[in-house]
């Protein structure tokens, strides 16, 4: 596994005006399935991370489950794919294709397979994330209208943004705080946050062709957006602030995936615009009198280059 450290600066950006302000570093560690040629990782929890990968034998996504620096496939019984989203303790939710290619959903509680098929869904259920008991995610009406969804093990409760005209998807739980993606009436996509009784709109303010909202974990929102060359930035949004985190290796751009505590998971495109899978934590953030010192020694080394011009 390869390791990189990408730094992030929170303040202004000049040299002089950055003296004293505080920094933070990510320590990034690649993450690619031995057998694959593409790696792609979707959710944390603790030290279980799933995701899928490919090979050149089989081009359609296979799920794994690493953990402890092992990798053990996920692969639903009779199943052509299996798409492994979110993982909480043991439990793990995604999607699979049957051996017909219909797309369903499952639950895997680290020893059995079940399907999970919303009474509402009709033509279609998809789990997308997991939180303890609770179980997110969408599902298609008999009218093939999309609506959230909410399962706590026994009921499935609609979750509808009121301004997701044209449909609403949860995408990730903690807790009773939701993220997710809704469509309004011009069929634009937009991100939202639902804390059990009021929706609140994410958008990254760097967003020039969108935002994906993708994992929750506490206050902490993850995702990515898209720039003005169309390039994924994967960014942490804490409550108040957005930050951008981009892994030095994604070339090709970043997108987060999934967070738990101060790690995150997601995958990047190298400069061929293969994927692979990351994981990433922060590194301890130095003392404001080094950052100070350091910002004094860097502009005095500013003026002994200029003198000696």
């Amino acid at each position: 596994m390869n390791k990189t450290l990408v730094k992030l600066t929170y303040g202004l950006a000049s040299l002089g005006l950055a003296v004293g302000s505080a920094q933070a570093q990510y320590s990034f560690t690649t993450l690619d399935h031995p057998l694959s040629i593409a790696t792609v990782a979707y959710g944390i929890s603790g030290n279980n991370i799933v995701g899928t990968y490919q090979t050149t034998a089989s081009p359609d996504p296979l799920g794994f489950l690493y953990s402890g620096g092992i990798y053990t496939d996920l692969n639903v019984p009779g199943s052509v794919t299996t798409t492994p989203y979110s993982v909480s303790g043991n439990s793990v939710v995604g999607g699979y294709q049957d051996s017909s290619y219909q797309s369903r959903s499952f639950l895997y509680n680290g020893s059995s397979y079940s399907t999970l098929s919303a009474p509402q869904g009709v033509n279609g259920t998809a789990a997308l994330g997991i939180s303890g008991n609770n179980i997110v995610g969408m599902y298609y009406d008999v009218a093939g209208n999309t609506h959230g969804f909410l399962y706590n093990g026994s009921t499935y409760t609609p979750i509808d943004d009121p301004l997701g005209v044209n449909g609403t998807v949860a995408r990730s739980i903690s807790g009773n705080n939701i993220v997710g993606t809704y469509y309004d009436a011009n069929w634009n996509h937009w991100d939202f946050l639902f804390n059990g009784s009021t929706f609140t709109t994410l958008n990254d303010p760097l967003a020039v062709y969108g935002t994906e909202v993708t994992g929750i974990d506490g206050n902490d929102v993850v995702g990515y957006y898209y720039d003005a060359n169309y390039t994924m930035n994967g960014f942490l949004y804490d409550g108040s602030t957005y930050t951008t985190i981009d892994n030095p290796l994604g070339i090709g751009g970043t997108a987060i995936e999934g967070i738990s505590g101060n790690t995150i998971v997601g995958w990047y495109q190298d400069g061929s615009y293969s994927a692979h899978g990351f994981s990433a934590t922060p590194e301890a953030t130095p003392e404001p009198s080094t950052l100070a010192l350091a910002g004094l020694g860097g502009l005095g080394m500013l003026r002994q280059i200029r003198r000696r011009k």
